[in-house]
């Protein structure tokens, strides 16, 4: 068998995972190539999932946290300028954003799982090992989705106290008109 026969049977039969093992150099060059670009990929977005989650988690649960706050501090001035019998309407609207402080914090919690959960799964991704090793890249077997569960969750529980901050909206509106 000539060389050349040989390097063309090599392209088809070189089954090694460790890629510096292969004889091709060009399809060497090319997998480390196309692996190593994976990988940067990766990790860049393993950077900026993370800030923007943080970021946009920290404005979201800062303004809920506020408006409810707002309100029951609203609520509790509101308290002397009302008749008797409207304070009960005035208690109802203060449960309302209590249960919606609540529901904020419920879905910081979330939050946090979910970025712990989204970093462990780019850390299990992001292996510089990929670049020599053919059989590193992850394979997911995993049936649970924990990132995409937890960002439901908190996503769920903010449009939750959102609705408190409706409902709460619309008894105190009608507590007022019972003037």
């Amino acid at each position: 068998m000539s060389e050349q026969e040989e390097r063309a049977q090599a392209r088809f039969d070189d089954d090694s995972p460790f890629v510096e093992l292969w004889s091709d150099p060009k399809r060497r060059e090319r997998y480390q190539f196309h692996a190593r670009e994976w990988y940067e990929f990766l990790k860049q977005y393993r950077d900026h999932a993370r800030q923007g989650h943080v970021e946009y988690g920290k404005w979201l649960i800062a303004s809920l946290l506020a408006v409810h706050g707002g309100s029951l501090y609203a609520l509790n001035a509101l308290r002397t300028a009302v008749q008797p019998h409207q304070v009960v309407g005035l208690i109802t609207s203060a449960s309302w954003h209590l249960a919606g402080i609540f529901l904020t914090l419920v879905a910081g919690f979330f939050a946090w799982l979910n970025f712990q959960f989204a970093e462990m799964l780019y850390s299990a991704r992001v292996k510089p090992i990929v670049v020599f090793k053919t059989d590193e890249w992850h394979q997911d077997q995993s049936t649970r989705d924990p990132v995409n569960a937890t960002m439901w969750m908190a996503a769920a529980s903010g449009l939750l106290s959102g609705l408190c901050f409706l409902f709460s909206s619309v008894n105190i509106i009608g507590v007022l008109r019972q003037g």
